[in-house]
Parts: C-alpha cells; structure tokens; sequence
C-alpha cells in the first residue's frame, strides 16, 4: 500500500512528546506517511523549544549530518548544550563531549569532553562508557590509565556494546590493564563480531593468521575476512582475503577471486590493495600482462604514502614501464619512499646518486643513503658500501670497513659479496697488511646492480 499523503499525518496538538514522535515519522517516512525531512526537521524544532531533550538532542543530530537543515556545526553544539546541560539527555552529553573531541561546533577541548562523557558513563550510556574507556587508554584530557579504560570497557560490555567488546578483547590480548587473557579475548572478539564489528571480524582474521597462543588457523581466518569483506564491504579485510586466495592460505589458491577482492578494495581506496593489484597486473597473474593498468594502481597506491608502492612506481619509470621513461620522477619516488625509512628504496636511491642518473652524481649522498640501507641490513648496499671503501669512490678507502660491510652481507647469503670478500683478504695478505691502508685493489665490482624491489 502506498503512504498516505502528508496532509493525512495526525496532528501533534501541543504535547512536545506527540511533535517528535511525529517529527521521528516524517523523517524516516513511516507510520502511515511519506518522507519529508524538512517537515520532520521543523517539528523537531518545536518540540525541541518547547524543551523536550530528545527533540533537542535530535536536532543537534540533525544539524551535524544536514538532514532536513542546512549542516550547521554550530547550531548542533547549541542545541547538544541544550539537551546535555539544561536537561541532562545522557545520549547529549555523549555526542556534545564527541563534539569537544573533534572540535566541531566548538573549539576542541579533551577535558571537557572527559568531563561530559563521565557524567553520561556513570548514568550508564554504554557508548560514552566505551568512549570514556578509550580517553583512559589513550590519556585524551584524563590521564592514561589503561586499569580504568578497562573498567569503563566492562561496564559498556555488560550492555552488549561492540565498540567496547572489540576494545576490551584488544587489552586481554596485550594484557594491558588487565591480566591477558586470549580465550576472554576471542571470545569479546566473536561477541562484537555477532552484531556486526568490522574491526572485530578484522581482529580475529590477524589472530587466527599468526601464530599467537596457537591458534593458528587459516581456514578460521580466512572466514572471518570473508565475513568482513563480503557482509560488511570493510577494505582491509577485502585485501586481506585477496591475499590468501593469492597464496592459497585458508582458501583455494584463486588468481581471479584474488583480483576480484583486490579490486573492491582498490576502488575504495586502500593503499595495500592497489600496490598488491598493480603487482598482479605487472606479473600478469590472471594471464594478461597490463603494465599500463599497473603502472595506474602503483601509482594510486604511491600518493597515498606506500612506500612499496612508491619504489616500485620508481622502478617502473627508471625502464619505462606502464609510463614513459623518466629518470628525474623515478629519483624523486625514491627519495619518498627512501624518506620513511624503506631500505630497499634508500639502496636505490644510492644507486641514482652514486651514477648521477635522474639526478646530479653526489657521492657523499650516495654513501649516506647506502649506510642507511646497510645498517637496516638491506645487503646489497652493505656489499656497496665495502666496494665505495675498497675503490676510495667518495670515501677514504678503508679496507677494514670494506671487509666489515662485505662480511655483513656475505652472511646474510650475497654471494657477489662473498666473492669481493675472499678477493679482498686474497689481496690484503699479498700486501702483508690488515691495516685498511694503502692502494691496494681488488677486482670487486665497482659498478652498483640497478634499482630492485
């Protein structure tokens, strides 16, 4: 049956109680008639002066999503301050300390957003109690005290609240606050999970992935991403799951289900998928190499901060892979990825600079990039670093320090550096001198491998 028209709504009269029900109706379009939330927004507006809480506290609502009212953040602080202070709406005084966390309507103020969520958690709102529980955990306008969180996380738990079953689950596992206790933690993990909680789903798809208190289980893993993927549309999980099917783990090894999940991700914008997707593309994994579309992804992948991403969109524009060969952009991808720490990358961009490629030859910034790879292990710039010492190329040769770097990476299975290894000792005791002093060369390779992922 079609909804009755507006005109046939039943009249609120002057009870503030009857106004919002109606309010309530004309916004979600039920009970008899159609949609209107500009309505629906003006008779919440009358109940709301006529000092119903609800009505007030609605109106904020109203105001900070823009339903039936121009968005105003302002007037939603107005109308939380109303229902929170004047009449003490425990669900106002959640959203207006909400408000005082992120500072919209108002200027941001984590203490008084402890404050308004204290009086809302010790009336027994189980969404500020979780809320309170997290400014305990993460010392917001309170001080960090992670006893408290979990008390507070407790008390929502006992009212079923998810946000607080997943939070309260993470402490057990970390046993933070809280003796540690991974079967308590499964078992909030799987309650929260029951109504819906991504992070959850997320939480026991990484528990039953590794091997934490033996519980490895790839087949429950792999349910529970599936889960989070497919019901809830959660990104992470969809890269997840489009992972295993890749590698075979807790699933049939897929190649197309693989990019399928890498896709749904990727077009939601989750930096993983897409570096993972462009992979897949660059090695034609489905049977169809696209370095085009690969190329795409990487670069999408790279914007938003990946540095595997980003050292491989470099890589590809140092061949002129999927984009037009460009030295000086595969440098300053390099420089990024090199930036935040990625060993791989600084090997690298040390490579650019030692052969003035892409960008002007500088030794002693080649050298720099190839101690910051060598000491996070990466052993192809150990191996470099003993032949710049070996060859004096931008150092004083040192063959003491050539020998320590080509150890280094001999060890760790470099079997060029192995090679320059033996030579070099070869060439030290035909000199009869262990010192690192003279002009003694050896045959190392003084030509660094081109960039790598």
């Amino acid at each position: 049956a079609k909804a009755a028209p507006a005109a046939n709504a039943p009249a609120s009269g002057d009870d503030p109680q009857a106004t919002l029900k109606l309010a309530r109706m004309y916004l979600a379009g039920s009970g008899g008639v159609r949609a209107d939330p500009i309505k629906g927004a003006e008779l919440a507006r009358q109940a709301a002066e006529a000092g119903n809480t609800e009505a007030q506290n609605l109106m904020g609502r109203l105001y900070t999503d823009g339903t039936g009212v121009k968005r105003d953040l302002n007037r939603a602080a107005f109308w939380f301050k109303r229902a929170a202070a004047e009449g003490g709406n425990v669900e106002a005084q959640n959203d207006l300390a909400v408000m005082y966390i992120q500072g919209d309507g108002v200027e941001k103020d984590l203490a008084k957003a402890a404050q308004w969520l204290t009086r809302a958690a010790e009336q027994g709102n189980a969404v500020a109690q979780n809320n309170l529980g997290l400014m305990y955990a993460n010392g917001d306008g309170v001080e960090k005290n992670l006893a408290k969180a979990a008390v507070w996380y407790q008390k929502a738990v006992a009212q079923n609240e998810p946000n607080a079953e997943n939070n309260l689950a993470i402490l057990y596992t970390k046993g933070q606050g809280v003796e540690a206790d991974f079967d308590h933690a499964v078992e909030l993990f799987e309650k929260a999970a029951a109504q819906g909680h991504i992070d959850a789903m997320n939480n026991l798809g990484l528990i039953y992935s590794d091997d934490r208190a033996g519980r490895r289980d790839l087949d429950r893993a792999a349910f529970w991403y599936g889960r989070a993927a497919a019901e809830q549309g959660d990104a992470d999980a969809q890269n997840r799951i489009g992972v295993m099917y890749i590698q075979g783990k807790g699933v049939k090894r897929d190649l197309k289900q693989a990019m399928r999940w890498l896709q749904k991700a990727a077009e939601q914008g989750n930096a993983e998928a897409e570096n993972n997707l462009a992979t897949m593309y660059r090695k034609g994994d489905t049977g169809v190499v696209d370095l085009k579309k690969a190329a795409y992804w990487c670069r999408e992948a790279a914007r938003q901060g990946n540095v595997t991403a980003q050292n491989n969109l470099a890589i590809m524009y140092t061949k002129g892979e999927g984009v037009e060969k460009d030295l000086g952009k595969a440098v300053q991808w390099f420089q990024e990825a090199a930036a935040q720490g990625d060993p791989v990358a600084q090997k690298n961009l040390a490579v650019m600079l030692a052969a003035g490629e892409g960008v002007e030859k500088d030794m002693s910034q080649a050298l720099y990039w190839f101690e910051k790879a060598a000491k996070s292990g990466n052993a192809v710039a150990q191996r470099n670093l003993g032949i710049l010492y070996v060859n004096a190329d931008g150092v004083d040769q040192d063959l003491d320090r050539a020998v320590y770097w080509f150890e280094k990476a001999a060890a760790q299975g470099d079997t060029a550096a192995r090679e320059n290894l033996k030579q070099l000792r070869a060439a030290m005791a035909k000199a009869g001198s262990g010192t690192g002093t003279g002009t003694t060369k050896t045959t190392a390779d003084g030509t660094a491998p081109p960039p790598s992922r």
